[in-house]
């Protein structure tokens, strides 16, 4: 799976009919009717109306066995070995239960579980191919954004870092989407979930000088669709039409869902992922979620690219995005910057950015050790170079050792 541009694989079966995802699962228990189904759930989901309606009829074809989600490598060290080998396993939330689903197989295998739990400091770890026959992997997103449910990734916090894994084991065999199970997400998710599949479109389609129509326009259209579908969530009170809220759910989640399934990345460099990695160490530096960190950095980050810093990305690509941006806003804006700000201003996600000179000093040295100094990651930037950055995101100016220019 260490391929140098991106690559469309073999993808899940998706439904988005709860009954036929139900069948699904009928046909998956039938060679092992005894083992339980192993079911990785947020323990927030059973006492939501969709919840308890989708273990109902889950309950009804199988015997599952419930776990929490495990929330970093310790945890999921300890489920692992407690739980039952289990042919098939299920995970049903966000994306902590999503991950804890696909990495438990994994951890089952004594050669990937060396490969996770190694000490190297690596921030990206790639499984070898496959995982022994017999597993089968099935997803239940009950949030939008991060699209894991169709990715051959997972995360996983590792004491004070997180490091990405992946591996074509990583690769669910069946997803369900479901808008009622997201029917209690509170607005400001929904629109972060929208935000974060954007995020994810446009970085590698930047990164990527030459273009590619194909790619180019399924990324393009679906940046448009999903500021579309955040638009008018903001504007419509979700709470007052649950009909066309249902829709809008469905909408974001079903884009969110397709913007990982490579097609929109097709033929991009595999490692145009700069502004993520940064948010990742932002993010577990100062404990702010991962898209209030991309929130904070991503205009500063744009504007690096239309400085004409190719290492951030390419100023003409960026422009089709910020075009994307702006026409669904409909609203006339200078430049991608701006486009991106009027988003991120109108749906109420703005992120200031205040750090200390200490903290950024840290944040840019492990950034250089687990994705630069020879990984390709870092796009060739030194720990002197993100440092650099982190202070333009952060008002570009210290004085006394902390960062003004922000509140």
């Amino acid at each position: 799976m260490n391929n140098t541009v991106r690559t469309v694989f073999r993808g899940p079966s998706v439904f988005t009919s709860t009954p036929d995802f139900i069948n699904w699962l009928t046909g998956a228990v039938r060679t092992c009717p005894d083992l339980p189904v192993l079911t990785v759930i947020d323990p927030a989901i059973p006492p939501t109306p969709g919840g308890k309606q989708l273990l109902q009829q889950l309950q009804g074809v199988a015997d599952l066995l419930c776990v929490e989600p495990a929330a970093d490598e310790a945890a999921l060290l300890h489920t692992a070995e407690r739980a039952p080998w289990a042919q098939v396993v299920l995970g049903v939330g966000g994306g902590s239960a999503m991950d804890t689903a696909k990495l438990l197989p994994a951890f089952w295998h004594p050669g990937h579980r060396m490969a996770i739990t190694s000490r190297s400091r690596a921030g990206h770890v790639i499984l070898p191919d496959g995982l022994p026959a017999g597993h089968v992997l099935g997803l239940v997103p009950t949030t939008v954004g991060t699209g894991s449910e169709s990715s051959m990734n997972a995360c996983l916090t590792q004491g004070i870092r997180k490091r990405l894994i992946s591996g074509s084991g990583l690769r669910a065999d069946a997803v369900l989407l479901d808008s009622a199970l997201t029917a209690t997400l509170p607005s400001r998710l929904l629109l972060t979930g929208a935000l974060e599949a954007i995020f994810r479109l446009s970085t590698p389609f930047v990164m990527t000088a030459t273009p590619r129509r194909s790619a180019d326009t399924f990324a393009l259209a679906s940046i448009r669709a999903l500021v579309d579908a955040g638009n008018e969530a903001r504007s419509l009170g979700l709470a007052t039409d649950p009909e066309r809220s249902g829709q809008l759910r469905r909408d974001i989640a079903e884009l969110s869902s397709f913007s990982q399934s490579g097609w929109s990345s097709l033929g991009r460099n595999s490692y145009g992922t700069l502004p993520w990695i940064i948010a990742t160490e932002l993010s577990m530096a100062t404990g702010v979620s991962k898209m209030e960190a991309v929130a904070a950095i991503l205009p500063a980050y744009w504007r690096r690219i239309e400085s004409g810093d190719a290492r951030f990305g390419s100023p003409a690509r960026l422009r089709d995005v910020g075009q994307a941006l702006a026409g669904a806003a409909r609203t006339p804006v200078a430049s991608p910057v701006a486009a991106l700000e009027h988003v991120l201003s109108h749906w109420g996600l703005t992120r200031p950015l205040s750090l200390q000179e200490p903290d950024i000093h840290r944040i840019a040295q492990q950034t250089s050790r687990a994705w630069g100094g020879g990984l390709p990651m870092l796009q060739g930037l030194t720990s002197t170079d993100v440092a650099a950055f982190l202070r333009e995101a952060a008002g570009a100016h210290t004085m006394g050792g902390r960062a003004t220019g922000a509140a």
